[in-house]
């Protein structure tokens, strides 16, 4: 029977330890349980409700889904939203957003603003703590 050097066993268990959790792994991590509605059109207030959303300064994401194969577009935010409680904040699906890109130091976006279509959109939270799990939400006409 071979043995392993323990060498060789701390090595494998140390590497393990340092895989990044999924977002819902922890109960430290932003979490994303719920949205109220699921699906309106521009203009609708959606209500997120999850875990670890920060009194200040989370960022709602909205991303268009491929459809077809089709390449999404530039995620659109919404910065600096507040979530008095830790446990849901609310966000208006806008006609118009601002790209992700134009909060970016590395240099001009090539976006103005983004138009809301109709069709399915990842709807995330990023905050000091880090980035949820994504939920969809349908834009109707």
């Amino acid at each position: 029977m071979k043995t392993i050097p323990m060498l060789v066993l701390l090595a494998v268990a140390s590497a393990s330890c340092t895989t990044p959790l999924a977002p819902s792994e922890s109960s430290d991590d932003v979490v994303i349980v719920s949205l109220a509605p699921t699906s309106g059109p521009i203009g609708t207030r959606v209500t997120v409700t999850g875990s670890g959303l920060s009194s200040t300064g989370n960022t709602v994401t909205f991303t268009a889904v491929a459809v077809d194969g089709e390449t999404p577009n530039e995620p659109s935010v919404i910065p600096d939203l507040p979530a008095a409680n830790g446990t849901t904040l609310n966000f208006e699906v806008m006609a118009l957003w601002r790209p992700a890109c134009s909060y970016a130091p590395q240099g001009p976006c090539p976006f103005a603003r983004i138009t809301t279509a109709p069709g399915v959109y990842r709807v995330s939270v990023t905050n000091s703590v880090g980035t949820s799990n994504a939920m969809l939400f349908s834009v109707t006409r």
